[in-house]
């Protein structure tokens, strides 16, 4: 069991993933499709795990790639992509 101030700690780490995860989504939105981001293992795992997302009418799903040591490059593929 975990005392109060692990608990409060490990909640803020999960908020902090989730708000980041939300941020690069947003950017990734806004921009073009096929521009990338990078982003830390947690954060690409909880992107990916989001799923599909709608954009201006367009469908984009994430991809990521790893660049090595936990770095991952995330993007989003829209129907005028292939891959």
């Amino acid at each position: 069991m975990r005392n109060g101030l692990a608990a409060v700690a490990m909640k803020h780490r999960i908020e902090a993933v989730f708000k980041e995860a939300e941020r690069i989504k947003n950017h990734l939105g806004s921009v073009y499709v096929g521009f990338r981001c990078r982003a830390t293992v947690k954060v690409a795992r909880r992107i990916m795990l989001d799923g599909d997302y709608t954009y201006d009418g367009i469908n984009c799903s994430p991809r990521i790639k790893s660049v090595g040591a936990g770095v991952y490059d995330v993007w989003l593929a829209g129907k005028e992509e292939k891959s």
